[in-house]
């Protein structure tokens, strides 16, 4: 017990220079692992910031290019339809427009059973246009031309105008009541392609004034 003690106290009694120097190596090594810490991580910040500008200006380019590739592609878009006649119950007709501002205009007139005309108007989106035009571009109805399509008669008439960029067509025909009208005119190719696409874009009105509003427009 004795030594045991003695050795204590001479480890106790230690030179007071080389304590001070121990404490100063043991805050130099705090130093150094808290500055090797810190370096590696305000360079991944100013990594990770300048990523983030660089992702932020090439987006804000893509956009505008996007944009502006949209308008010189397409430029400006109208489009009315129209089909009726007068007979018994008066004046009854369908007739739907897209607007350039993006407005679609609905009306369904019909006299049968004393029933009221129906009037809807719906801003339509960007996107919504862009199918729209999509479909009149693949029909390629813009290469077409009605000179030879029938004339509109007391069964009624039909009326079709487009304006897509440069471009502005507008036909007048008759009814249509099946293909084989389309068959037997002086112009079969070109009255089918007029007939399928005045099909899809009554599909696509009714489809977007029946998630707009609750109405049958048949």
């Amino acid at each position: 017990m004795i030594l045991v003690i003695q050795k204590s106290q001479a480890h106790s009694h230690q030179n007071p220079r080389n304590l001070k120097h121990k404490s100063r190596r043991k805050q130099l090594q705090l130093i150094s692992i808290s500055q090797g810490a810190f370096v590696p991580f305000s360079l991944c910040i100013v990594s990770v910031l300048r990523f983030w500008t660089t992702f932020t200006c090439i987006a804000q380019a893509t956009s505008i290019a996007e944009m502006a590739g949209t308008e010189e592609e397409f430029g400006e878009f109208y489009l009315r339809y129209y089909v009726g006649h007068k007979g018994k119950f008066g004046h009854e007709f369908l007739e739907f427009e897209f607007r350039p501002d993006g407005k679609l205009r609905y009306a369904n007139n019909s006299n049968y059973k004393n029933d009221t005309m129906i009037r809807k108007e719906v801003f339509l989106t960007p996107a919504v246009l862009r199918e729209c035009r999509r479909i009149i571009a693949e029909s390629e109805i813009m290469k077409e031309d009605d000179n030879n399509w029938p004339e509109p008669d007391r069964v009624g008439r039909q009326e079709l105008e487009i304006v897509m960029g440069n471009e502005h067509i507008s036909f007048t025909t008759s009814k249509i009541g099946s293909l084989v009208d389309v068959q037997s005119s002086k112009d079969p190719e070109g009255l089918r392609i007029f007939y399928y696409l005045v099909q899809d874009l009554k599909c696509f009105v009714f489809s977007l004034i029946s998630l707009h509003f609750k109405i049958k427009p048949i």
